[in-house]
């Protein structure tokens, strides 16, 4: 099945990612090779430019495995009571598989004031347990009395040239042929420094195996599309019914579907088959439909709930 570039290329070793510098890629091998202790870590920079991705190649390279390692897109999940329930819960309990658990907080600063206090209590009485990584895009909206427990990282722009080296690479696995090396320069200038968007816009791109021109309108869709998936793992369909209707035009619901229908296993409760086999009717059922209904907005929200 098909899946989308900026997941399926997330860095598994050291080699496959783009580190801030040298200094940088040091400190990250003495956390993994035990020369230093991991401390609780706090990721702030420009989104795109490898925090998610870092998260994730600690956490693999150090031997957590899937059940320790707790992700939380804190921009969706806001409130203490969220806190309580999710974070609390987990940090309670011996990791099952690995040395430690890993708490990976992304937008930290989309919690609320109570919500971010409460995890300093969190952070300091399972600190031996639970390791609390953090990242975000706005660091002047988070707490100083927690940040001031944590080991910040500051992501900068990413070097373009590694950038540029990257994306050949990922274009070259893909097949994906580049009739004038001036399209990859305008794709780069267009997403820079987000290698994330960039790997969404090429995608989103891709005819007959070659990789489009850059023009004004290319990425839209399918980069709000990539959001929707996180909306659907966290229940929040409001959010999801307002982003769609703000950007989706009528002749775009149908391509909705179609992304839904390729990318619905990498949501993470329709891993199980029997789940996403079920997901899959829903999903023809409602396209069905999308020809008669007289509100193709409504029943594309129907389809997610």
């Amino acid at each position: 099945m098909k899946q989308v570039w900026d997941r399926k290329y997330r860095p598994k070793e050291m080699e496959d990612y783009i580190f801030q510098s040298s200094e940088h890629k040091h400190q990250i091998e003495s956390y993994i090779n035990g020369s230093v202790a991991l401390p609780h870590l706090y990721f702030t920079g420009h989104r795109g430019t490898g925090k998610t991705s870092l998260a994730h190649l600690l956490a693999n390279k150090m031997g957590v495995a899937d059940i320790d390692f707790l992700e939380i897109n804190a921009s969706l999940n806001t409130s203490i009571d969220d806190v309580r329930k999710t974070v609390t819960s987990f940090v309670q309990t011996i990791a099952l598989e690995s040395e430690f658990k890993i708490v990976f907080l992304d937008e930290v600063e989309g919690l609320s004031e109570a919500a971010q206090k409460s995890l300093k209590v969190l952070m300091e009485k399972h600190s031996d347990n639970v390791k609390f990584i953090f990242a975000t895009n706005h660091p002047t909206k988070v707490l100083d009395e927690l940040v001031s427990r944590i080991c910040r990282i500051d992501f900068k722009s990413l070097d373009v040239e590694d950038m540029t080296e990257k994306f050949a690479i990922i274009l070259e696995k893909e097949h994906v042929k580049v009739t004038n090396i001036s399209i990859i320069d305008d794709y780069i200038k267009h997403c820079y420094p987000d290698f994330r968007s960039l790997l969404i816009t090429a995608q989103s791109n891709v005819r007959d195996g070659k990789l489009k021109p850059l023009t004004s309108q290319v990425g839209g869709s399918t980069k709000l599309m990539v959001n929707v998936l996180d909306y659907i793992e966290n229940d929040k369909w409001d959010e999801a019914r307002e982003r769609l209707s703000a950007a989706i035009s009528d002749s775009e619901w149908e391509e909705c579907y179609r992304f839904l229908y390729d990318y619905l296993h990498q949501i993470g409760k329709f891993v199980d088959t029997s789940k996403g086999k079920k997901g899959i009717v829903i999903i023809s059922d409602h396209l069905f439909r999308h020809a008669t209904v007289a509100d193709a907005e409504i029943n594309f929200t129907a389809c997610l709930i």
